[in-house]
């Protein structure tokens, strides 16, 4: 077994070997070492986002940095040009200490972070997962549903297949059906797999691993992943110190990997490590520590705001409203000194808001909070889901937008994806503000909210921005009135996105929104 998969360029003996795999596409080492020559010769620069480049492409580039860049951007490695020093002449032997390798992280606040590594501690934080799971990752194909642009994936899904020698599709798994491969390891995030274990969509062929990470894996969801497949490993870990430790089923404990050390004080934990730059590294975790390294992991501890001079925890108040039987999931974050709550309903809480209204909804709320804390929200909206990265972090970006609106939230009842098509209900209570002036006495749902809610929805779901003010055979047939559930339909079509807002008796508007395409975002 090789070293380092840097050895792969050293020589030719490894050049029939299969590394990556693409569109079913078998690429040898001798094909990849010939596109990365090529890119490097080529030195071109790439007018493009990291979101528009695939796997491949970034095995691809980040290959070509290694061998040109000692300073590698994770962030911009799809979008710079290639800086070489001078003539490239071929592959030479470089010392994996010297590439130093920055990842964009984000604190709590979500303010951008950089963590460095080197590929040395890369390839040290690999070995130890070899040595941990050796039969577990022999002879797979590895696949994930997350991207190369962060550490889960980058790790998983690039250094540790090619340091172990296995193959690498770079074709990314969007929907369960995609996971139709052979003896293959899926890479994956709880919110994924916590979709497919709400819908009940079982992949096409089982992987005969998983490894996940990036948040904690619920009862329910670690028990799907028992179902498709029997190797399921949770890892716990940061970006800047990489794995600390791993646990194979929801009833046991993290075990930490031997290579790790771990000081668990009062409100954080040092952490010594090879993976990292920087050690030891402080994280701020709660965390129990056990006779025989074992841990528990309680929580985040810098989740903790300042209001009116009292330090409150957003996480003891998610606790309080999570166990009462109106709420199924909370998120507190806060926003102009005050605490704000983003809130997913239950059937109970809908049934409740059916019977009376918002407002007394969110007394209701605010009165099961105040049973133990003086602070409570202010400011709520209620959503079908907590908003996630890809990567399966909370989306803290996106939560701080939807609180940042100057515009009310309607309440999301529940969404659906059927046919290709996605199904969110949405329920437009009287107290919202955009019926102030709209009109008095005949409150109606402007037309121009029903185009914003349109493409909020199709961001989301499809992933995609729409053009605004080119939007094409707009119809308003019925107006919408408040206290009405009504159904968003939305479908990407060759066009854009087709919406339309219906019920069980009529339809009340629909459209297309064009899609932005690559040439309108540079320009913007």
């Amino acid at each position: 077994m090789i070293a380092n998969f840097l050895e792969y360029f050293y020589t030719d003996k490894f050049d029939e070997k299969i590394i990556l795999k693409k569109n079913s596409k078998n690429y040898s080492v001798k094909m990849v070492k010939d596109l990365v020559f090529e890119r490097i010769q080529n030195n071109l620069t790439l007018n493009s986002t990291s979101k528009d480049f695939d796997n491949f492409s970034f095995v691809i580039n980040f290959l070509a940095e290694i061998f040109t860049n000692k300073n590698i951007f994770i962030d911009e490695i799809n979008s710079k040009k290639i800086i070489d020093n001078g003539k490239f002449n071929g592959f030479t032997e470089l010392n994996p200490k010297d590439i130093i390798i920055n990842f964009q992280t984000s604190g709590t606040t979500g303010e951008k972070k950089i963590a460095q590594k080197s590929l040395e501690n890369l390839f040290s934080e690999s070995e130890a997962l070899k040595n941990q799971f050796p039969t577990l990752l022999k002879d797979k194909e590895f696949i994930s549903t997350t991207t190369m642009n962060h550490l889960f994936g980058f790790t998983f899904h690039l250094i540790l297949p090619l340091n172990s020698e296995n193959v690498i599709n770079t074709d990314t798994v969007a929907v369960p059906e995609n996971i139709n491969v052979e003896n293959s390891c899926l890479i994956s995030t709880p919110s994924f797999i916590a979709k497919m274990a709400k819908y009940q969509n079982y992949p096409v062929k089982n992987p005969q691993a998983l490894i996940t990470a990036g948040a904690e894996l619920k009862e329910n969801v670690f028990k799907f992943a028992k179902e498709i497949s029997s190797d399921v490993i949770e890892i716990y870990g940061s970006t800047e110190t990489g794995v600390i430790a791993y646990r194979n089923s929801f009833d046991e404990r993290f075990h930490i990997f031997k290579e790790v050390e771990l000081d668990c004080r009062e409100n954080f934990a040092m952490v010594k490590t090879n993976f990292s730059l920087i050690s030891p590294v402080k994280i701020m975790d709660k965390i129990e520590k056990f006779y025989n390294d074992d841990i528990l992991v309680k929580g985040r501890t810098d989740r903790v705001y300042k209001i009116q001079e009292k330090r409150i925890s957003a996480l003891e108040i998610e606790k309080v409203l999570n166990s009462c039987e109106f709420l199924k999931d909370s998120y507190i974050v806060k926003t102009d000194e005050k605490l704000a709550c983003l809130a997913v309903l239950t059937q109970a809480g809908l049934d409740y808001l059916a019977e009376n209204n918002i407002v007394e909804l969110i007394k209701k709320l605010k009165s099961i909070v105040k049973t133990k804390y003086e602070i409570v929200p202010q400011k709520w909206k209620f959503i079908d889901e907590i908003p996630h990265t890809v990567n399966g972090k909370i989306d803290k970006k996106e939560i701080n937008y939807l609180f940042d609106l100057n515009l009310s939230f309607p309440v999301v009842v529940d969404k659906n994806f059927e046919d290709g098509k996605f199904t969110v209900s949405l329920y437009f209570y009287s107290n919202c503000n955009f019926f102030k002036g709209h009109f008095n006495g005949f409150h109606i749902v402007p037309g121009v909210v029903q185009l914003f809610y349109a493409q909020y929805f199709a961001r989301r779901f499809f992933g995609v921005d729409c053009v605004s003010g080119q939007y094409r055979k707009i119809k308003f047939t019925n107006i919408i009135q408040p206290d009405k559930v009504l159904k968003l339909e939305l479908e990407q079509i060759k066009n854009g996105i087709s919406y339309k807002y219906i019920d069980e008796n009529c339809g009340y508007s629909s459209g297309i929104l064009p899609i932005k395409t690559l040439n309108e975002e540079i320009k913007a």
